[in-house]
């Protein structure tokens, strides 16, 4: 291959790192101050979702990526440290171990089949967040950063929001760069807009917080979507889901009532995962019914 040949390479590399660190960083900070009612609870971080699907479309390359991203947001959290680099290492290298194990297991970035979705949702729950919050926290406590009390709550916490971060959010973009050449930009709009004001009229208008009314208001709609579509289906859901937990940690802050830290973890955990899961099963089981 020529210099002039692997010039282009070399440049849309840099660009895609670039990119993947831009966007790490900056929905690791929309997680972390809109999406966080404590510096505990960080219910759905958004960056591992990304950082998962973009390494499962474009390989190891994004990798430096991933880490800057986690770097530069440490300095938001707990500033440049020791602790810091070994997390945003621990953190690039989850993502490379989820990119091995995907293909491993011989799933397909695409979603074509319930196995792959199902594999994908297990490998990030039971391999890829216990390992890093397990690991990253410990590094913490060494650090002196959060202390023994906080060091099982702050573990827990971890797993749950990085999990329901790619269980959200990595399917939402495979799909989207699966199909992207026949979506069209209105029905993504609409799909992304107008969950967000259905929840705001729901829960500021009507003022309904009780999960189970939520939940009866809300996921009909997502199931039936994802029967026509599961692409715009999960688009839906993701933004659902960031609003829901946006407005739920807002109402928090505001007093506008009162929630321990692990009740609020057990309604939104109920809320997104009933959301998300049912519509990638519902919507893939239609899928292939269509098609069969």
């Amino acid at each position: 291959m020529s210099y002039k040949e692997e010039q282009p390479n070399i440049f849309t590399n840099i660009i895609l790192i670039f990119i993947m660190a831009i966007l790490y960083n900056t929905t690791g900070l929309i997680s972390a101050t809109l999406l966080s009612s404590s510096n505990i609870a960080i219910s759905i971080f958004i960056p591992e979702g990304i950082a998962l699907a973009g390494i499962l479309i474009y390989g190891n390359k994004i990798l430096p990526g991933i880490f800057l991203g986690q770097l530069l947001l440490a300095q938001f959290e707990w500033s440049i440290s020791l602790a810091s680099i070994f997390i945003s290492i621990i953190n690039t290298a989850g993502a490379y171990l989820g990119y091995k194990l995907f293909f491993g297991f011989k799933l397909n970035k695409t979603l074509r089949n319930p196995k792959d979705i199902i594999g994908l949702i297990l490998l990030s729950v039971l391999i890829l967040q216990p390992l890093t919050a397990i690991i990253n926290n410990y590094i913490l406590y060494l650090s002196n950063i959060i202390d023994a009390k906080e060091l099982w709550l702050h573990t827990i916490s971890w797993w749950a929001g990085n999990s329901i971060g790619q269980i959200l959010i990595t399917p939402t973009l495979l799909l989207i760069y699966a199909y992207k050449q026949i979506l069209t930009s209105r029905y993504i709009i609409f799909a992304i807009v107008a969950p967000l004001l259905y929840n705001y009229i729901l829960q500021q208008y009507f003022h309904i917080t009780n999960i189970i009314t939520l939940l009866s208001l809300t996921l009909p709609i997502s199931i039936y979507i994802s029967i026509k579509n599961l692409t715009y289906a999960t688009i839906l859901v993701s933004s659902l889901s960031i609003g829901y937990v946006y407005m739920l940690h807002q109402a928090k802050h505001i007093l506008l009532y009162q929630i321990s830290i692990n009740n609020l973890l057990i309604t939104i955990n109920v809320f997104v995962l009933s959301h998300i899961l049912l519509t990638l099963l519902v919507g893939m089981y239609a899928k292939i019914k269509r098609y069969s």
